[in-house]
């Protein structure tokens, strides 16, 4: 009789959970919005302005397909500055730079000893 009240307590609140998720996702389920004006102000509902962003001109740079590594390419800003340099015969270094910014992307294969830290 104990296991029976036990298994029956178990279906009952996975059935409950189940519903609940199912009516969670598929947003049957509305929760209520608060909104809170402070005393004194009034509400008011000002147009939104809906501007389409310019388009700035952009350029391509391919690299990668060494060894391994699948060829790539990135598209970056047009005023952005970039460099290749090839440290040796199977690595390639891609630079990327505006201002005091850079990013580089280095491929090759350099074993472990590039992955130490002092």
């Amino acid at each position: 009789m104990n296991k029976v009240v036990v298994f029956l307590l178990l279906i009952i609140i996975l059935l409950v959970g189940g519903v609940a998720y199912i009516a969670g996702r598929s947003g049957l389920v509305k929760l209520p919005t608060i909104s809170i004006n402070q005393p004194g102000s009034q509400s008011t509902s000002t147009p939104e302005a809906s501007a389409a962003p310019t388009e700035k001109p952009t350029k391509t740079i391919n690299g990668g397909g060494i060894l391994s590594f699948p060829k790539y390419s990135i598209t970056v800003p047009a005023d952005w500055e970039d460099s290749r340099e090839v440290p040796g015969p199977d690595s390639e270094k891609i630079i990327v730079k505006k201002g005091q910014y850079e990013i580089s992307i280095l491929e090759g294969g350099f074993g472990g000893s590039i992955c130490l830290y002092p």
